[in-house]
């Protein structure tokens, strides 16, 4: 388990570095299940937990101080590198 959020951190920060800001555009760009489905392949219930396991590693990156985050005048949280 650790070393699977260790993972999840990691794949996060790079897609940040890669473009993405908010938790929507990094949960589409990881893999999700053991079969490594993209986020569209999962029905709404699971690709709601996928997105909030994903808002919970950016925001544990942003303690690490690895990034920061603000809220944009549409109210859309974002995140960058520090």
């Amino acid at each position: 388990l650790i070393e699977h959020h260790e993972h999840r951190l990691d794949s996060s920060l790079k897609a940040v570095r890669a473009g993405a800001s908010t938790g929507l555009e990094v949960a589409r760009i990881l893999k999700w299940t053991y079969h490594e489905r993209d986020l569209s392949e999962l029905d709404i219930r699971n690709q709601s937990m996928a997105i909030g396991e994903t808002l919970a590693h950016l925001d544990v990156l942003v303690l690490y101080g690895e990034l920061t985050s603000k809220i944009d005048s549409d109210g859309v949280e974002r995140f960058e590198t520090t």
